[in-house]
């Protein structure tokens, strides 16, 4: 190996000693755009219609069906509800009033065996 004894300019110095410095490149400055109210409401209409397209998009007949009946079961829940609020003023604290819950109609529950054997009759029912 040789070695040089030449000396470095300013700004060769400053390259070798701190390399980071002279990678930094300027970007050009970005356009700021002047934006109205009047843009961003149209804008706002326009991501409105757009989400409306796409929900009529997807909406079939069972999607609505579907709709329907959470909307009906959850207008039964809340109706529920307002009958157990006026109803807990009128009921007593006696053994004879019934619980709210006893008169609660019974929640069917994930069952696994149900669910596998639905699952087989629905696989043999396809390759029937």
């Amino acid at each position: 190996l040789q070695q040089t004894s030449a000396t470095l300019t300013a700004s060769e110095h400053d390259a070798v000693s701190n390399p980071k410095q002279s990678r930094k490149r300027k970007l050009p400055p970005v356009p700021q755009l002047i934006v109205t109210k009047e843009d961003v409401i149209q804008e706002h209409i326009n991501s409105i219609i757009r989400l409306d397209n796409i929900i009529q998009k997807g909406s079939t007949k069972t999607t609505q069906k579907s709709y329907a009946r959470q909307s009906t079961k959850l207008k039964q829940q809340q109706k529920q509800v307002q009958q157990a609020k006026s109803n807990a003023a009128r009921v007593s604290n006696s053994r004879s009033s019934g619980s709210l819950f006893t008169q609660k109609p019974h929640e069917a529950t994930y069952d696994k065996e149900k669910d596998k054997k639905r699952k087989e009759e629905s696989y043999y029912e396809d390759l029937a």
